[in-house]
């Protein structure tokens, strides 16, 4: 069996469409890793967030934030919306208001370039597979 030794320091973790934390809360306790900062615009979960980690900055709209001005990370994670290609939502593709933000995630990672990668990562979104307005109808609802 492979051992695999531990960072000298914390893996520090950005999180990007964070909502109530959750991915984050196992992402830093499985990794042994540390919140640097967060991205969340729902105010329910912010104040979850904010109640969690007090002293982690929530950087808000992820449209809006200039990814030069925020500090490196080792991991992004991202609990990003995906209504928009979910058979239960309106079928917007990537193009919609929520499941469009992926663009602005790329645009993050991208800029930021963090140097962790998990296995299993993907490099490009979902397949949005069948739905309405993808050229296949939608089972029926039971």
């Amino acid at each position: 069996m492979t051992s695999i030794s531990r960072p000298a320091t914390p893996l520090r973790i950005g999180s990007l469409c964070a909502g109530y934390g959750g991915l984050d809360l196992a992402v830093t306790a499985v990794l042994d890793a540390e919140l640097a900062w967060c991205a969340e615009t729902d105010p329910y979960a912010a104040a979850v967030l904010a109640a969690r980690w007090p002293a982690v900055p929530n950087l808000g709209d992820i449209t809006a934030i200039g990814w030069d001005a925020v500090p490196a990370v080792d991991l992004i994670t991202a609990g990003w919306p995906c209504q928009d290609i979910s058979l239960a939502g309106p079928g917007a593709g990537l193009k919609g208001p929520r499941s469009g933000l992926w663009h602005h995630i790329t645009r993050c990672l991208t800029q930021l370039r963090p140097p962790g990668r998990l296995p299993g990562e993907r490099r490009r979104p979902p397949d949005p597979g069948p739905g309405p307005g993808r050229g296949r109808p939608c089972p029926p609802r039971v």
